[in-house]
């Protein structure tokens, strides 16, 4: 994951259509172009990947089990989602 490789890449590009698909479908992302779920993905993705660091090199804090590494997972995915709307909202 660390290193370039070309397998992860092709797999990442063929995911994120079928994701953006699936996140067609949740109401709270309703009214977001195919474009801009694209960069709310790739911030989640950017943000899981360097929590998945974290717990590999041993950097989180004891108290950060499972259920602590979800729910700041889905305040992230929260924060991300209005961040978005605000900033379509300026435009």
């Amino acid at each position: 994951m660390m290193k370039p490789n070309d397998y992860f890449q092709n797999h990442e590009k063929e995911m994120g259509s079928d994701l953006v698909e699936h996140m067609k479908k949740d109401a709270t992302l309703e009214g977001f172009t195919d474009d801009e779920l694209m960069m709310i993905l790739f911030k989640m993705r950017a943000f899981q990947m360097g929590l998945t660091i974290m717990v590999a090199n041993g950097l989180l804090p004891k108290e950060f089990d499972l259920d602590k590494m979800i729910a700041i997972s889905d305040d992230v995915a929260e924060d991300v989602m209005i961040a978005t709307r605000v900033r379509k909202e300026k435009e």
